[in-house]
């Protein structure tokens, strides 16, 4: 077996998240971060089991064979290419943080698109700001704005992504402020449709990868 390129991307995203890997080889590759707030999930061309301490070690690792194949055994794997060859132990599943179950959305209140190039905009302005919070919010029942605030108020600077308007995917006439730590948007290269739930969660479905991610406790909804 060979890592596709997808599939490293995939990996080296979701230890971006978690370092730690506990795949059970059904093709559905799953990692939740330390802090429970960031789920993501996304399909690979993996199928057996994997138990990694730390994913950028293991990459590095299988790096050492150039085009090297793996085998995977029940407690470790071998890279091999002619007379060069590797071998890794797995990690025991016991000590690793990953997923316990799966999220279920609950209804959005929200819905909105954003492009990659969206999203790399707001990380540009949120390391130019220094701020870290994106606010997707409504001042009134048909019209908000999406920006990079700073939430503790200390700065009034700000950056507007957009102005947004509430067309057919508002639910309710019903003002909300939503915000997410932009350091939790660890997200494979694409677009999203970004689900957002007064439940204090959001959805953002991608191409490559799903991902779950809290909303702040400064969020408010209703009003």
């Amino acid at each position: 077996m060979k890592l596709s390129k997808e599939t490293v991307a995939k990996l080296k995203n979701f230890a971006s998240i978690n370092p730690n890997l506990v795949y059970d080889g059904s093709g559905k590759l799953k990692t939740i971060s330390e802090a429970k707030n960031i789920l993501a999930s996304a399909d690979v061309d993996i199928d057996k089991a994997l138990s990694i301490y730390d994913v950028n070690e293991f990459l590095s690792i299988v790096g050492l064979v150039d085009d090297g194949d793996i085998t995977i055994n029940e407690n470790s794997c071998t890279i091999s290419n002619g007379k060069r060859k590797v071998r890794y132990v797995f990690a025991d599943p016991n000590i690793l943080t990953a997923p316990q179950k799966d999220i279920t959305m609950p209804p959005a209140e929200y819905t909105l698109n954003l492009t990659q190039e969206d999203i790399e905009a707001i990380h540009k302005a949120s390391s130019t700001l220094g701020h870290n919070t994106l606010r997707i919010a409504f001042t009134d029942s048909n019209s908000g704005s999406i920006k990079v605030v700073d939430s503790t108020g200390a700065s009034k600077n700000d950056f507007t992504l957009q102005e947004i308007s509430s067309g057919d995917t508002y639910a309710e006439s019903l003002r909300f402020s939503f915000d997410i730590l932009i350091n939790n948007l660890k997200l494979m290269p694409g677009n999203y449709t970004v689900y957002l739930s007064s439940k204090l969660i959001s959805k953002w479905e991608g191409d490559s990868a799903n991902y779950f991610i809290a909303l702040e406790g400064t969020s408010t909804y209703g009003g």
